[in-house]
């Protein structure tokens, strides 16, 4: 997870996902030292407290002053992870729905499988964030973006599970080989 001055996002990412998965590293750019503070104490928690949502000792957390450099911090926590996938995972992204990580998994764990992504809403719960990545005449583009969620556009494609020309690195699983 990449995060820089929001704890309290990132808090409520960790406890929909804490419980899904065996590591968990937040990749920090240079949070204030107020913020960092509330994130060390966040990550601690998940690490040590057995009554906190699916406590995790593979929890860490990894500080490094820079210019944002979303690539970059992405390389640094999937180095650190010793997992057979990784996923990426914006700070702000809060698990709705249960099973979607576990859908994700069996996804990517085919070998022909390169990125596995997830349907993303805004906050208001009913528009499309993001659905992948289509070619326009313009260029790449996300698919079905601010369109309502559960029609049944283009014979269904904002539903189900489809190939894609690409996912959004905001919720993004893929096998460590192939990364």
């Amino acid at each position: 997870m990449i995060v820089k001055n929001e704890e309290d996002v990132l808090e409520r990412c960790l406890e929909s996902a804490a419980g899904l998965v065996d590591e968990i590293i937040v990749v920090d750019n240079g949070s204030k030292e107020k913020a960092k503070k509330e994130l060390e104490q966040e990550m601690e928690k998940l690490r040590c407290c057995p009554d906190y949502q699916g406590s995790l000792m593979g929890a860490e957390y990894l500080y490094e002053p820079m210019k944002f450099n979303f690539s970059r911090m992405c390389n640094r926590g999937a180095r650190a992870g010793r997992g057979s996938l990784i996923l990426f995972l914006n700070d702000d992204i809060e698990a709705v729905q249960e099973g979607w990580l576990e859908a994700m998994v069996e996804k990517a764990r085919q070998p022909w499988a390169g990125a596995v992504g997830h349907k993303l809403l805004y906050p208001d719960g009913w528009r499309i964030q993001h659905a992948g990545v289509t070619n326009i005449i313009l260029g790449p583009t996300h698919k079905l973006q601010r369109l309502k969620d559960g029609s049944h556009y283009y014979d269904g494609k904002s539903i189900g599970v489809w190939n894609m020309l690409a996912v959004t690195g905001a919720c993004l699983l893929v096998r460590r080989e192939v990364f």
